[in-house]
């Protein structure tokens, strides 16, 4: 089971990525942590879910998938190293 709160603050130390992490109706809320027209956000439109198995979306761009992805694509690690990162957490 993912942590998910834990996953974005650990993420967040690891890239300097997902600012402004808040929760909201079962979800939590972040800075997405892709470039949006060549910037990084500084509103929250990521959204993440507490409840397995944990997809997220950004609102802004599209951005969507399940932690193991968004592990692989901000770490730049394969999909099994994401995959051995979270089950090590």
């Amino acid at each position: 089971m993912v942590d998910v709160a834990d996953l974005l603050k650990w993420l967040g130390e690891e890239t300097g990525k997902f600012n402004k992490v808040r929760a909201s109706r079962g979800n939590l809320m972040a800075t997405c942590p892709r470039l949006h027209d060549g910037r990084y956000e500084k509103n929250p439109s990521f959204g993440i879910s507490l409840e397995e198995p944990h997809f997220f979306n950004c609102f802004s761009c599209g951005y969507r998938g399940t932690v193991e992805i968004l592990v692989m694509d901000v770490l730049h690690v394969s999909l099994e190293e994401a995959i051995r990162l979270l089950e090590s957490r």
